[in-house]
């Protein structure tokens, strides 16, 4: 069963779990209302847009209680009711934490005599959500898998969406997929270490040939934080306290549908066509892309490739309802996650650790 970890402590520990007798995690409010603030002009219509804000937060967590003892219910309610703002991590998402307070009374209804049930409302007057890990949490080579399933150490299956290809002491290269939104992030990267300079880059290629941004730092010691967000450099707590020079960085985080082949078709039926010579002769090379197949009066059908033939270029999709006989012409598509390829280079550098930190706004 999923939990969450308030203030420091872990909701099992106290026999509280997400989700109403075992089922499937109940949390709402999947991103922040947006406010606008508009200009109203005399003598004009309507009102003139000025700027679009972020509000407020609240994150409904449906929980059971699994033991309704009352010495530790007493217990339950101190550490829930605490005044303040604390981290929040929902172990559906523990690369994230949000900064989160509980301001209700806590009035959990009985299940049955030994369980309770109710929702408990954190509101999060910060709306984002943090990255919630670091280099020296990461293992080398280890691997994410496609819903961010943060576990150190695990190596997973799936396709990977968020991988530090290379962490030591020396020069590493790290890959980031921004994968929790669709806005770009402006990461905060603290560097602990010391060099006569210092180089970090971030590439839109995984050969790191294709520069997008770079800044470059004089000599440093100690802690070096760029904070992106606010255009700021610190080390060892003061601004701006070093040469520096360049960009500063930014996150993508979206998938982006690529065009990876296309031309004439030889033949085809209601459920295959045979590709031409420009086509790739490895079996299922296509499975599970998109193939666009047009016809000559502007109209175009949407598959996904079941299979494909390398040897005789055919590949197969479900059936086509209604008419096919005009189609001439397809492409195919793949979804790439737009990566992030940072490489740190310098002189007489001696890193100890890296940090990147960035927001979420959607959960």
């Amino acid at each position: 069963m999923d939990y969450f970890i308030y203030n420091g402590v872990d909701s099992r520990a106290l026999g509280i779990y997400i989700g109403r007798t075992g089922g499937s995690p109940l949390i709402s409010n999947m991103s922040p209302p947006s406010r606008v603030d508009t200009i109203k002009i005399a003598g004009k219509h309507g009102e003139v847009y000025a700027e679009q804000f972020y509000e407020r937060r609240e994150i409904d967590v449906d929980v059971l209680f699994t033991n309704l003892n009352p010495s530790l219910m007493k217990q339950i309610s101190r550490w829930l009711c605490k005044l303040g703002t604390f981290d929040l991590m929902l172990s559906t998402e523990p690369y994230k934490v949000y900064k989160a307070s509980f301001e209700e009374a806590l009035n959990p209804s009985i299940y049955n005599s030994k369980q309770a049930i109710t929702s408990l409302t954190f509101t999060c007057y910060d709306p984002f959500g943090y990255s919630a890990f670091t280099a020296q949490d990461i293992q080398s080579g280890v691997i994410y898998n496609s819903i961010f399933k943060y576990n150190t150490g695990i190596p997973y299956a799936d396709s990977s969406l968020l991988k530090y290809s290379f962490i030591s002491t020396d020069l590493p290269n790290i890959d980031i997929f921004h994968g929790g939104n669709t806005d770009l992030a402006m990461p905060k990267i603290t560097i602990t270490g010391s060099g006569d300079s210092i180089t970090i880059g971030r590439y839109s290629d995984d050969t790191r040939t294709q520069l997008v941004e770079e800044h470059t730092y004089g000599a440093f010691s100690g802690e070096l934080v760029i904070d992106s967000e606010i255009s700021e450099t610190y080390l060892n707590g003061i601004v701006n306290n070093l040469t520096s020079d360049g960009d500063y960085f930014t996150l993508t985080g979206v998938k982006d549908m690529q065009d990876i082949q296309g031309g004439s078709i030889i033949s085809m039926t209601s459920s295959s066509a045979v590709l031409n010579a420009s086509a790739s002769d490895v079996d299922d090379y296509y499975n599970g892309n998109v193939l666009a197949l047009l016809d000559g009066n502007g109209n175009t059908i949407y598959k996904t490739v079941i299979d494909y033939v390398g040897s005789t270029r055919t590949i197969t999709f479900s059936t086509i309802v209604g008419s096919y006989g005009n189609i001439s012409e397809y492409f195919i598509y793949k979804y790439v996650d737009l990566m992030n390829y940072f490489k740190i280079t310098g002189t007489s550098l001696s890193i100890t650790s890296i940090d990147f930190d960035f927001k979420f706004v959607y959960l």
